[in-house]
């Protein structure tokens, strides 16, 4: 499955940060969450609501954390 993130810009070898059981170091995933702009966030969250390889109830988690990460920005109801 492709991913709705492009980390495109990340160079190195892509296994690096990876343990054994093949999670993603956890500081990767904080330094993206910390700097998403409302432009960014909005983006992302529709780029999830699109993708019809995710189930709905992980689209509404997934884009909870969105909101979470983004409390300067105003979503309203339809976000």
């Amino acid at each position: 499955m492709r991913s709705i993130i492009d980390l495109s810009f990340i160079r190195g070898n892509p296994d690096a940060s990876k343990s054994r059981n093949g999670t993603v170091d956890p500081m990767i995933e904080f330094l993206f969450y910390a700097s998403l702009t409302c432009q960014q966030a909005d983006t992302i969250m529709l780029k999830m609501k699109a993708n019809e390889n995710i189930s709905n109830a992980f689209k509404v988690e997934l884009i909870e954390t969105v909101k979470e990460s983004t409390p300067e920005c105003i979503w309203d109801a339809h976000d």
